[in-house]
């Protein structure tokens, strides 16, 4: 068996993966579930492999994990290419089956809190326990009548909401500019910014780190 577009709901695989990946061929035989768990913030491949230390795992494991795995789910696995170098391989469900692609684990682009992680081996208890804690997702914005839209920056949400007929008249300002969380609530600035203090994360903005006590997009990524 080998990844192909056609075989378990694959409908798409990425150039890197089809390089480094094409043409290997496994067993196809079920194997034990593999463990995971979301990114407790946004994080590049250096930070998730150093500070969550999910273990390698198999493209077999990959292949029998899709056929299970929840839609909604953008999985991240790291596996050996067929040049026994260490990638990234990530899945995530679109046009009606699996995408897969592959990239380098030495990329600094990071991937976006909630994303999540699989691994052969368990996480440890503290790993989890800071999962379990409430953090900020991405920018959104709230409607008057209380339909929350969503955006990577503000400027995007207020984008999407200018394409909507029924809010071409309305403007986000104030607190109905805030954010989404992990626990899917939305939340202001202010509540946003006490979050990610109690969570324990870090402004990605070094230079201006939560200005005024409250929270920007420029402090989540």
């Amino acid at each position: 068996m080998k990844f192909q577009i056609g075989k378990n709901n694959i409908v798409y695989l990425g150039d890197n993966f089809k390089t480094w990946f094409g043409g290997v061929e496994f067993e196809e035989e079920k194997t034990k579930p593999l463990h995971s768990m979301k990114l407790p913030r946004a994080m590049n491949d250096k930070e998730i492999l150093s500070e969550l230390k999910p273990t390698e795992v198999t493209l077999e494991e990959v292949y029998e994990t899709l056929k299970n795995m929840d839609k909604k789910i953008w999985a991240i696995f790291y596996v050996r290419d067929k040049n026994d170098v260490l990638r990234t391989v990530s899945v995530y469900w679109y046009g009606g089956g699996w995408c897969v692609g592959a990239g380098s684990t030495d990329d600094t682009n990071e991937w976006s809190g909630g994303r999540q992680v699989f691994s052969r081996n368990s996480f440890d208890e503290d790993i989890k326990k800071l999962v379990e804690k409430e953090f900020v997702i991405c920018a959104a914005i709230r409607m008057k009548d209380g339909y929350i839209i969503r955006g990577h920056r503000h400027s995007d949400a207020i984008a999407t909401m200018k394409g909507i007929p029924r809010y071409k008249d309305e403007w986000a300002f104030g607190e109905d500019q805030g954010f989404v969380t992990s626990k899917n609530r939305y939340v202001t600035r202010k509540e946003g910014y006490e979050i990610q203090k109690a969570a324990g994360i870090e402004s990605h903005d070094k230079e201006n780190p939560y200005v005024e006590r409250e929270l920007y997009s420029e402090d989540l990524y």
